[in-house]
Formats: structure tokens, C-alpha cells, sequence
């Protein structure tokens, strides 16, 4: 499982809720001033026939929108007040650091310090330029979805400008049902995954500690026959 893609999704999707959730109030508004024209026309304008059955296709249309807009906004609503919260996405950037963080991580040896003297790692990620090109690239994704208030001063006063900003939901159909499960499922057996990942550890240590002890013990072994020679050419010479 890529963690650190979930969590940076995850991170983004709860941040960029709040420019979604105010571009739909937007969009929910427009269609609310569309649909009280049209009534007001029909209330106030003579129509025929044909001119009222137009009518009523407009409204028809402009009331589906309407539906599809609120149930969106009822989505978002209920995904940001049980897990898409504050709370949970400072938890997301907090593991998401620490994760990246392993690519970094340096092993001080324990016995065989002269082993990794001059050695060449297998990890490329963890060399200096590529560390750097990975936080680069960090930087420029959440930047690009980063909004900047910009202002008009007219007659000395500032007003605000709103802005059309890209946001990660943009031109996407969002399943707010499937991404909840998906969480849910994450925050339910995370617990249980990371208890896994303990045990193999520990196992590995086992493991470990066991070759090194075999490897200990063959090198006492080489040595004994010398030391067993060296003690009989002493008493050889004792006895001349």
C-alpha cells in the first residue's frame, strides 16, 4: 500500500473541501435566482401553449440541477463532520512526515561498524539530490492547490475578488461514499497492520541476532586450533 499517496490525497481532499463546498453554494444560488424568474415570468407574463410548456422544461431542468447541487453539498456536509475534519488532516500530515521520514532514516550498525565504511547504498532516494528533488516536487503539487485572497481598492476601500481556482474534485465525479468506506476500512485495520509490521520486526531481529551469534561462534572455533598449537610448542621448549 502507497501510505504516502493515501494521506497526501486524503490531506488535499480535506482542504480543498472548503473552495468545493463554496463553489457549489455558488452554483446553488445561480439556480435558485434562475428558477424564482421563472416563476415570477409565469406569474406575471402571458403565455401560450407552447411558450408554457418551454416553461416548464426550463424548470423541470433547472430543478434537477438544483437537486444534484444540494445532494453534492449534503455529501460534503456529512464527509467533513464524521472524518473529513480538521483534526483528522493534521493526523494525516503528521504520519504523512513521519513516513517520509523512513526515506531518510540512517542504520547505525551494531557489531560491524567497518562493514558500511565507504559503502554504496541500494536506495537511491536516499542521496541527497533526490531527497531534495522529492521535497521540490512536494512543495510545487501543494502549492498548486493553494488559494490567495486578491482584493480591488476602489474609492479607498478593498474588496475581495473571487476567483475561479482549480481545486483535486474539479471536472470529477466524486463518489464521497466509496473514498468514506475506503477511510473507514484505512482507520479500522491500521491498528492491526502496524501490530503486523511490529512482529515481522521482531522476527527479523530474531533472526538476525541468530546468524550473528553463528557467525561469532565459527570465528571462536578457527581460533581454537592455533591457540592449541601454540600452547604445545610452548611445553616443547619447556621440556628441551
Amino acid at each position: 500500500m502507497d501510505w504516502a499517496e493515501y494521506l497526501t490525497h486524503f490531506t488535499y481532499l480535506v482542504e480543498g473541501l472548503k473552495d468545493y463546498r463554496d463553489e457549489l453554494s455558488k452554483k446553488h444560488s445561480d439556480i435558485d435566482q434562475k428558477i424564482c424568474d421563472i416563476l415570477h415570468y409565469i406569474e406575471l407574463c402571458e403565455t401560450d401553449d407552447n411558450e408554457a410548456a418551454d416553461l416548464v422544461e426550463l424548470l423541470r431542468v433547472c430543478r434537477e440541477n438544483r437537486r444534484d447541487i444540494k445532494d453534492e453539498l449534503q455529501r460534503i456536509e456529512y464527509f467533513q463532520n464524521n472524518l473529513g475534519t480538521n483534526a483528522n488532516a493534521a493526523k494525516a500530515k503528521q504520519a504523512l512526515k513521519c513516513i517520509k521520514g523512513l526515506e531518510t532514516r540512517k542504520y547505525k550498525p551494531r557489531k560491524y561498524e567497518e562493514l558500511f565504511e565507504n559503502c554504496v547504498l541500494k536506495d537511491r532516494r536516499l542521496q541527497r539530490e533526490d531527497i531534495y528533488e522529492t521535497v521540490y516536487n512536494s512543495q510545487n503539487t501543494k502549492q498548486r492547490y493553494s488559494i490567495e485572497p486578491t482584493f480591488n481598492d476602489k474609492g479607498g476601500e478593498e474588496t475581495m475578488v473571487q476567483e475561479r481556482n482549480y481545486t483535486p474534485f474539479d471536472g470529477k465525479e466524486n463518489d464521497w461514499v466509496s473514498f468514506a468506506k475506503q477511510q473507514a476500512e484505512f482507520y479500522r485495520n491500521a491498528g492491526q497492520y502496524i501490530t503486523n509490521l511490529q512482529i515481522d520486526i521482531k522476527e527479523i531481529e530474531a533472526e538476525i541476532e541468530d546468524i550473528m551469534g553463528v557467525s561469532e561462534h565459527s570465528e571462536v572455533t578457527k581460533m581454537q586450533p592455533v591457540e592449541n598449537e601454540q600452547e604445545e610448542k610452548m611445553h616443547v621448549i619447556e621440556y628441551s
